[in-house]
């Protein structure tokens, strides 16, 4: 399973985090005078940082866990690993051929629409077969 993590979202979501703590923390001690606006203010700013924790969370251990839990119940991962299929992809026009083509020695192929294909990449394909 893909073990890269959002680290922009995850420090995003820490940062809130922090940010509120102090926010909390500073609010509660410089506020003394008695108002109605105390405790929803505070109470909003717990519920924001509770959702930024809940994101963090969910970003950093169940989405994955989740991921897995679907292909499991699919039975579609285990077959996609045991093929070897590196990748999947909808569109070849979007692929960086040259990336693929210049290092490979041995690279198999399975495409629909294969005559289009072959025509986008005729010269990379003649290129990387006579190796020159």
């Amino acid at each position: 399973m893909n073990k890269k993590i959002n680290w922009k979202t995850l420090s995003i979501a820490l940062v809130v985090i922090i940010v509120l703590f102090f926010a909390i923390v500073v609010i509660d001690s410089c506020w003394t005078s008695e108002s109605i606006w105390k405790a929803p203010i505070l109470a909003l700013i717990g519920a924001i940082q509770t959702t930024a924790l809940a994101i963090a969370i969910w970003d950093f251990v169940a989405k994955k866990e989740f991921a897995q839990e679907i292909l499991n119940l699919a039975r579609i991962s285990n077959n996609i690993t045991e093929s070897g299929i590196t990748y999947i992809y909808c569109d070849f026009l979007t692929i960086n051929w040259s990336k693929i083509l210049e290092p490979t020695n041995k690279l198999i192929i399975a495409v629909s629409y294969a005559n289009t294909w072959r025509e986008a990449n005729r010269i990379k394909l003649a290129h990387s077969i006579s190796g020159a």
